[in-house]
């Protein structure tokens, strides 16, 4: 496992070694820190724009995180619905029949 502040150490001592801040951005996944992966990487295929890798591993991170946005909006809906509920005639039980 990379060590953040190595890592760091590298890519700030070689700003354009891609191959360092690739990895810098590994570590950001790991620790799913997933936007700043995405930027890492945006800066990463800056550098290197023919590195296929690099654009495949932004690809990547884009939709994970686009995926862990409809998955919050899909909870925040349910919440959203589940309160709303809440309180309403619908989930009430029936009140017993007591007649006999």
């Amino acid at each position: 496992m990379f060590v953040p502040s190595v890592t760091k150490a590298s890519s700030a001592t070689k700003p354009h070694n891609v191959q360092a801040l690739h990895n810098l951005c590994v570590v950001h996944v790991e620790r799913g820190l997933m936007e700043e992966a995405e930027t890492c990487l945006e800066k990463a295929s800056a550098l290197a724009p023919d590195e296929h890798y690099v654009s495949q591993h932004l690809d990547i991170v884009r939709t994970r995180r686009r995926q862990m946005v409809k998955k919050r909006k899909s909870a925040d809906n349910l919440k959203m619905a589940s309160k709303s509920n809440i309180g309403s005639d619908e989930n009430l039980a029936p009140e017993p029949n007591l007649q006999t």
